[in-house]
């Protein structure tokens, strides 16, 4: 599309709409029609309604030297540059493009906010990542020292059932030690008749080794 196809194109777009616009209007006739002397003075209504929708030339030359410099500020991200001063449908051209620019910036404000968000997600879910991993590890940790203090619970256990067995022994045993204290106890008395019979005989020997000594 260059210039001067965008000229035979307006040249056309400039001489159609009239005569379409203009066959809308006439109707058929049922009869013919004497020729009409002042054919000027019909097709001046007709040419000052084509004037609203007619494009210039210099207005499209105008919009296209200003729509390349506006691509290059939109690619780059720049500002627009400002536009010419237009009228009709070419100034709705580029009022359609700024439009669409703004709607472009609105859209990449909006991404850049939501790629912010994601990587304080991220972020977030890294530090939690890490958090929930220390804790596994002091989960793991918590559960070795739980088996280990199981272990020596198990073994105290085993130590308490021993002594137990032991002092139900030494109960047995301390019946007996006084059961055996009893009879030694009724044994002593025994022998501490025995020993006074003893000493009787002994004195009754003395006096007749004393009497038999004498005589």
């Amino acid at each position: 599309m260059c210039r001067h196809c965008i000229a035979v194109l307006l040249e056309y777009h400039r001489w159609a709409q009239p005569r379409s616009g203009q066959q809308r209007r006439v109707k058929p006739p049922t009869a013919p029609q004497p020729v009409q002397v002042s054919p000027i003075r019909d097709a001046v209504p007709a040419l000052s309604t084509a004037s609203t929708t007619d494009l210039k030339l210099g207005e499209v030359m105008a919009f296209i030297e200003w729509l390349s410099p506006a691509l290059k500020a939109s690619e780059r991200g720049q500002t627009l540059p400002d536009s010419p001063k237009l009228a009709g449908d070419v100034a709705s051209w580029s009022q359609t493009i700024r439009n669409l620019d703004e709607r472009r910036r609105e859209s990449e404000e909006v991404r850049m906010n939501v790629e912010s968000d994601m990587r304080d997600r991220e972020a977030y879910v890294g530090r939690l990542t890490q958090q929930v991993q220390a804790s596994m590890e002091e989960i793991k940790a918590a559960q070795a020292c739980s088996q280990q203090l199981q272990q020596e619970l198990t073994a105290c256990r085993e130590v308490l059932t021993k002594i137990s067995e032991i002092a139900s022994e030494v109960g047995s045993y301390e019946s007996q030690l006084k059961s055996l204290a009893g009879e030694v106890i009724a044994k002593g008395s025994q022998l501490d008749k025995l020993a006074q019979s003893f000493r009787e005989v002994s004195t009754t020997l003395k006096s007749l080794a004393k009497t038999s000594a004498i005589s």
